[in-house]
């Protein structure tokens, strides 16, 4: 009902505003109008911006239900809808329920997990959503793979001599091959170790009683490794890790500990291997990703060091 154009140009300024009022809250939030202007700083030199917006996805949209969920309510039955319609538009936001169980936010877990579904079988995709979901776990889109299983299996098949495409691995059939098979276990098992270290490392603070209402916000430091988990997760998925920046600010002022271990740890997984793989691949801007997360750690080192503002 309207030119291509202006709909593109709609859905731009939709997503940057997305983008903004999802940061913009969240920082105010946790850590003041002081941290404001370099969050968004480095928002703007942050390469899955540009590729977000570029691709004309909707990962803005479920970085703002995250937001929402985390610091726009303390009303479970609405942090429930705000991770439900998160789910429903980018699968990795669901991950969070797995911190908040361990954090026994029972109730808001299971609320999330029964609006997702209510809202799959409701809109009738939950057959699609299923179908997709299964086919997007059998091809490995190199040029944009952010799945902690991309690098690996990419190195296996080169090393093991299997012609490869540039951008595509077909999972059923690499799995004929020993280096590939070791490759995939060993992949998910570093997966599944550093979850386990990063539970471990925030096990305390999450079972802490105390610190039960602010589940949301302890949960959000896992984002990176639920980012990193699913086979079609692109680079633009990467913008979500854009909220642990005031996030990390306000765990480092209020309650440190292993905190720094769990956001780089997470950050590293999710991104770093996303420009190696650009690099394989001689994809333009391949650099961009292991560039952004430098910038995230000079923010960490920031913020550690009391370079940058936080509310105490």
């Amino acid at each position: 009902f309207m030119p291509f154009q202006l709909a593109a140009l709609l859905f731009l300024i939709v997503s940057i505003l997305c983008l903004y009022t999802g940061l913009r809250l969240t920082v105010l939030q946790l850590m003041g109008t002081a941290a404001l202007l370099p969050c968004l700083v480095i928002a703007a030199l942050y390469g899955p911006t540009y590729l977000l917006l570029e691709r004309g996805n909707v990962d803005t949209l479920a970085m703002l239900a995250l937001a929402l969920a985390a610091v726009g309510t303390t009303r479970p039955k609405l942090q429930a809808i705000a991770f439900a319609v998160g789910g429903a538009i980018k699968l990795y936001p669901l991950g969070m329920l797995l911190p908040l169980f361990l954090a026994r936010r029972l109730a808001l877990a299971a609320a999330a997990a029964g609006g997702f579904i209510a809202l799959m079988l409701l809109s009738g995709h939950l057959p699609q959503f299923l179908e997709t979901l299964a086919k997007r776990g059998e091809l490995f889109r190199f040029d944009d793979n952010v799945s902690v299983l991309s690098l690996p299996l990419r190195l296996a098949a080169l090393l093991s001599g299997q012609a490869v495409d540039s951008h595509y691995l077909y999972l059923p059939e690499l799995l004929t091959s020993v280096p590939i098979r070791l490759a995939f276990g060993a992949s998910l098992a570093f997966f599944v170790v550093t979850l386990a270290y990063g539970i471990l490392c925030d096990g305390k603070r999450c079972r802490d009683q105390e610190s039960a209402p602010l589940a949301i916000i302890h949960a959000l430091l896992f984002l990176p490794f639920f980012v990193a988990l699913p086979a079609y997760s692109i680079r633009y998925s990467l913008i979500n890790m854009l909220l642990l920046l005031p996030v990390y600010g306000w765990i480092r002022a209020h309650k440190p500990g292993k905190a720094d271990i769990l956001f780089q740890l997470g950050f590293y997984m999710a991104g770093v291997q996303a420009g190696i793989l650009g690099q394989m691949i001689g994809m333009v801007g391949g650099v961009v990703a292991p560039a952004s997360i430098i910038l995230l750690m000079l923010w960490s080192v920031s913020v550690k060091h009391r370079l940058i503002p936080t509310n105490r």
